[in-house]
């Protein structure tokens, strides 16, 4: 009677087991955005920029939320819902109406809104890109025209 008693205990104990085995090893729909990448530098009004994130462990279905708060206000406003890529990415397009600062969040799909995710902080100038709004080229100076638009690319100012 003890023998078939153990023998239950060891088949309940393993059946317990495999269940909780395949609860954990089940795919979700959802995945963890690691970043928010796209623009080097200032952005510039009027231009149109591809902002990225990319999600661990993509899963058939998986979605990407991207959000801004545009300058001067609190007010959070969606770029729109993409699918995950297969190699793991979810892009949108964006293009700064106005200078100041921007925020961006990106959320996977089981994220309501624009809390928790990957964030960006972004300024906008409203100078236009390749342009310091002058007629001259600041390559022609000699000795430093150079390394001076080198410094200026890496501030994002052309």
């Amino acid at each position: 009677m003890a023998t078939r008693r153990i023998r239950q205990l060891i088949i309940g104990g393993a059946a317990t087991a495999a269940t909780a085995l395949a609860v954990i090893s089940a795919p979700t729909a959802s995945a963890a955005t690691y970043g928010i990448t796209g623009v080097n530098g200032l952005a510039h009004v009027g231009t149109t920029y591809t902002l990225s994130t990319h999600v661990g462990a993509p899963n058939a279905g998986t979605q990407v939320g991207f959000w801004v708060v545009n300058p001067g206000s609190s007010t959070v406003v969606s770029l729109g819902t993409v699918p995950v890529d297969a190699s793991g990415n979810a892009s949108v397009t964006w293009s700064p109406t106005a200078a100041g600062q921007y925020t961006f969040t990106a959320n996977d799909d089981l994220t309501v809104g624009p809390n928790g995710g990957s964030t960006l902080g972004l300024q906008a100038t409203a100078v236009p890109e390749g342009s310091m709004g002058g007629t001259g080229s600041f390559s022609a100076i000699p000795v430093i025209g150079g390394p001076l638009v080198a410094l200026m690319k890496l501030m994002g100012l052309v």
